[in-house]
């Protein structure tokens, strides 16, 4: 389920097939069950509903239907017209609406690093909020948005165990919350530098704990370096390596 309407006589639900190669945004009226398909298509596209707008009057979606990547769209209720916000041959994740609805929010994983996105919701000119360098995406239930719409909660893991992160779109400044660790998530050597984060497999998949991350310095393998123990990294097998 994505959302109710305003009024409480609709819910705007999405529907994807087993193989999650296809997938639609339906509105139901709550009186009769009466399904609409606000996305028909041909042909196996994905469209994914994330979040309806405060007015009632546009979905915040993801789709893959431009040339095969998943990019994000607002879709008119009105018109059913979609509007396209990026144009990106990586993956996209729609996030959700401001309550004011004037902004909205996604993430953007390039290369296994993860962007978030803030965008204008007239204009869809986004930024990309400045945090540092590593796994960065929106946190927060039922909204990543503060309730005056003039924050975000972000979650950001690099190269220690993630924390959270308070974004403020006035000053487009990012505040860590300042809880302590964990001894357990304290490393027991000193740390790698700083590092991009790719994707890995390994040969022995029990050698990977809750505390573990990957490392890269830049040149040679990309390593794991364990924050529980600071065990030395197993034997890896690079499946990708950053660009």
């Amino acid at each position: 389920m994505v959302a109710w309407s305003s009024d409480d006589r609709t819910i705007y639900a999405n529907r994807v097939n087993p193989p999650f190669i296809d997938a639609d945004t339906y509105s139901i009226d709550v009186a009769t069950g009466k399904l609409e398909n606000l996305t028909s298509h041909q042909g196996t596209i994905r469209y994914l509903a994330s979040s309806l707008s405060p007015d009632g009057g546009t979905l915040l979606l993801r789709s893959d239907a431009k040339g095969g990547y998943m990019n994000i769209a607002l879709l008119d209720l009105g018109s059913r017209k979609i509007t396209w916000a990026t144009d990106l041959r990586w993956e996209a994740y729609a996030g959700s609406f401001s309550p004011d609805g004037k902004n909205y929010s996604y993430v953007v994983n390039e290369n296994a690093l993860i962007d978030a996105y803030l965008a204008n919701r007239s204009t869809n000119r986004a930024e990309k909020l400045d945090l540092p360098h590593g796994l960065n995406s929106f946190s927060g239930n039922p909204s990543e948005f503060a309730s005056q719409g003039d924050r975000v909660i972000v979650s950001h893991a690099s190269n220690q165990p993630g924390d959270l992160w308070v974004y403020s779109l006035a000053s487009r400044h990012a505040d860590q919350l300042p809880f302590p660790r964990l001894p357990a998530c304290v490393p027991r050597r000193s740390r790698p530098p700083r590092s991009s984060i790719t994707g890995a497999s390994t040969e022995r998949p029990s050698a990977l704990c809750s505390g573990c991350r990957l490392t890269w310095s830049g040149t040679g393998p990309i390593r794991r370096w364990c924050f529980r123990t600071g065990a030395p990294p197993a034997r890896w097998l690079t499946i990708g390596t950053p660009t």
